[in-house]
């Protein structure tokens, strides 16, 4: 019988300490390696595992990285319970941008929407929400105010490792590549043929 093992993780792009980084991207190579299918959820900090969609392991204990520390975990057998985990950490979401197909004229629009759906941030300035919008060098936050000039720019390196995850290519099979110049950020073909450049056009994902 086969069993279908699926792994949500903080991406390891998001850690700040190059060693984590490091540690996570062994991790998710190893297991990826066993053919266990890995997603990523940025911001998760929830320790648990579900089964079948109705037994759920909840606690403190750190799955893929636990040592020597004392933790605690509780088995829990009841399908509202697991529902409502779902809903709470916005699994369905998650599992769901995994298996939708998209073009590669369409990864702007998918960047957009998908670092407004999983990043919420709160403007350093005001304490306003931010929300994401699309600029000639990528989508970034700004402050849902329109009045503050609050903004927080995303990482080059974020936005390339969610368009190597969607594991689009090129209409010639190369590398699909986020570059920046000076008139602004493009989506590129590693391989630099002559498919055109895919422009980052701005716009919002949300009226502010």
């Amino acid at each position: 019988m086969e069993v279908e093992v699926i792994v949500v993780t903080l991406p390891s792009w998001s850690h700040r300490q190059s060693y984590m980084r490091s540690n996570a991207e062994q991790v998710i190579t190893d297991l990826q390696r066993r053919k266990i299918k890995v997603t990523f959820k940025p911001n998760m900090h929830e320790k648990m595992i579900i089964i079948d969609n109705q037994i759920l392991w909840l606690g403190s204990l750190n799955w893929l990285s636990h040592r020597n520390t004392s933790e605690q975990i509780v088995r829990i057998k009841l399908n509202s319970a697991v529902k409502e985990i779902h809903k709470l950490i916005e699994l369905n979401t998650v599992l769901r941008q995994e298996t939708q197909t998209i073009k590669p004229e369409e990864l702007p629009k998918y960047l957009l929407n998908y670092f407004k759906s999983t990043f919420h941030y709160d403007c350093d300035l005001c304490g306003m929400p931010m929300v994401c919008i699309m600029g000639a060098f990528g989508p970034f936050f700004v402050c849902s105010d329109e009045s503050c000039s609050g903004k927080k720019n995303i990482p080059v390196r974020w936005i390339q490792a969610i368009i190597e995850r969607t594991g689009i290519t090129c209409r010639c099979g190369g590398e699909l590549l986020h570059k920046t110049f000076q008139s602004g950020a493009f989506i590129v073909c590693s391989k630099k043929c002559n498919e055109r450049k895919i422009y980052y056009k701005p716009f919002k994902a949300v009226n502010r």
